[in-house]
This record gives structure tokens, sequence and C-alpha cells, in this order.
């Protein structure tokens, strides 16, 4: 009841009294993955605290490790406190079951390759998956095909492998 009151009162814009609420079902209920959820939402966008939002997303997602868009918004906090790159490739790598149900999860595990110049993972994950169009989504698919291919170009032209560099650069 504490959980689904909290959601109206957020709905109407009681965000503080919904926190209130949400907090009480937590203790009621410290299981409830989506509580967990919803407090780091509230935390991070109504509180303004960055580190309780994270605890909190973390517990949801230990609350419930199967759910993938979990792991996509532990993943996109993670990335707005600007978390250690190679530290969220190796949680996206941990639990590739996951990131293989989500298309948004999929590009940032191929972003993360290309900030680590892995550009073969970032075309074989990337060429393996059929992508469907999400709002927010246009293009960043093909950003990383393209990024992924420009770094390999760009490695190809440095050890003089011109013809390689140009099909490289031409697959962009």
């Amino acid at each position: 009841a504490c959980y689904y009151l909290g959601n109206l009162l957020y709905d109407k814009k009681q965000q503080q009294e919904a926190i209130k609420l949400w907090e009480q079902s937590r203790e009621l209920d410290g299981t409830f993955s989506i509580v967990h959820r919803n407090l780091a939402l509230a935390y991070f966008n109504i509180k303004k605290d960055a580190g309780a939002a994270k605890t909190s997303l973390e517990t949801a997602f230990t609350a419930n490790p199967s759910d993938a868009r979990l792991l996509y918004e532990l993943d996109q906090l993670e990335k707005r406190l600007n978390a250690d790159p190679p530290a969220r490739l190796a949680r996206l790598e941990a639990h590739r079951p996951l990131v293989d149900r989500r298309d948004d999860l999929t590009v940032e595990l191929a972003a993360l390759y290309n900030q680590q110049n892995r550009p073969d993972d970032v075309l074989a994950l990337l060429q393996q998956r059929i992508f469907h169009p999400w709002e927010g989504g246009e293009g960043k698919v093909a950003e990383q095909y393209v990024q992924a291919h420009l770094a390999r170009g760009r490695a190809a032209l440095h050890s003089g492998q011109l013809d390689v560099a140009l099909a490289e650069f031409t697959a962009t």
C-alpha cells in the first residue's frame, strides 16, 4: 500500500511525501526491487543526492539481478556520475545475458568497447544483432559502427597498411 500510494503521490507532484512512503515500503520489504529503483530516481532527481541514488539502484539490482532495465538504469546513473569506464564495462560483461536483452544496453557496451579501443569487439557485437528503432536511440548504433571503423582505419594508417585503412574509412 505504501508503494502504490507513493506512486500516486509522486505522479501528483507530491514527491517528498512519495519518498517517505517508498521509504516505509522499503522498510516493510527490503527485497522489493522496484521501490529501491523509484527511490533512486527520487533521490537523484528530487533530493539531488547522487550517492543515495546509486546505493538504492545497486540495492534494486541486487534484489532482482535478472531485471535488464535495472542494469541499464544503474549503468546510466554511473555514466552520469562519470564512473570509471573500465568498471562499467566489467559490470556489463559480467551480465552479458542481460545486456543481450536490450538494444540500449548493447549500444552502451559497444560505446565502452570503443572507449577502450576495442573496435573488433564493437563490430562483432553490432553485426550479431538486429536492432529495433527506439525513441532517443536515433543514430546511436551507427555512431558506434562508424567509430569502430575509424579506429581500425587509423590503426591501419599508422602501421602503413594504406589499402586496409582506405577500406575501413570507406566502411564508415
